[in-house]
């Protein structure tokens, strides 16, 4: 079983959702796997959002040979932040939300948790849950404290994840490069 969502310490209150369904599942004598946005202390750091969404989560599926999948539904998570403004914000919903149902297809069982105003579409949040053959309304009260989000801490701005992206990538090169010349 792969349970995904926020997990602690991360100190957001969809994190207490996430570990509610840990704990239901262990009861039930289910084997886990937690995945989460961010580095925690979930088995997996793996971002379930945006268009390759389904891609991320078919690959674990596969990769743990899950039959039961569970998805804690919260603010920023599968869908960028409430009041985010990004570019292409419902275009972006609807592939995020088309390929999380492809993928959540491919289990025997999936539970959708909803955590938060997702601030998302309705018709996006829709294409999950009709994905899901079980959904649980799970809204906690609280906000996170200042400076922290779902994806990781407020600093990070979307231009600075793309400069990380592309340093990384610029690093692998050079190193095939001087690998291949020494």
């Amino acid at each position: 079983m792969i349970i995904a969502g926020s997990y602690p310490p991360i100190p957001v209150p969809a994190a207490d959702s996430t570990l509610d369904a840990v704990r239901r599942a262990l009861r039930d004598g289910e084997m886990i796997s937690v995945v989460s946005p961010r580095p925690s202390a979930a088995h997996y750091s793996v971002p379930l959002l945006g268009p390759f969404a389904g891609r991320r989560l078919d690959r674990l599926r596969r990769m743990e040979h899950a039959e039961r999948f569970v998805l804690v539904v919260e603010p920023g998570i599968p869908f960028d932040e409430p009041g985010s403004s990004t570019p292409f914000a419902e275009p972006r919903a609807m592939l995020t939300a088309l390929s999380l149902a492809r993928a959540m297809r491919r289990f025997d069982h999936t539970t959708v948790i909803v955590a938060g105003d997702t601030g998302a579409p309705s018709r996006a949040v829709g294409i999950i849950t009709s994905a899901a053959d079980e959904v649980i309304d799970d809204i906690r009260e609280g906000r996170p404290p200042s400076g922290v989000t779902t994806r990781g801490p407020l600093e990070m701005r979307p231009r600075d994840r793309a400069r990380r992206i592309v340093g990384g990538v610029a690093r692998r090169l050079l190193r095939r490069a001087s690998n291949k010349h020494a």
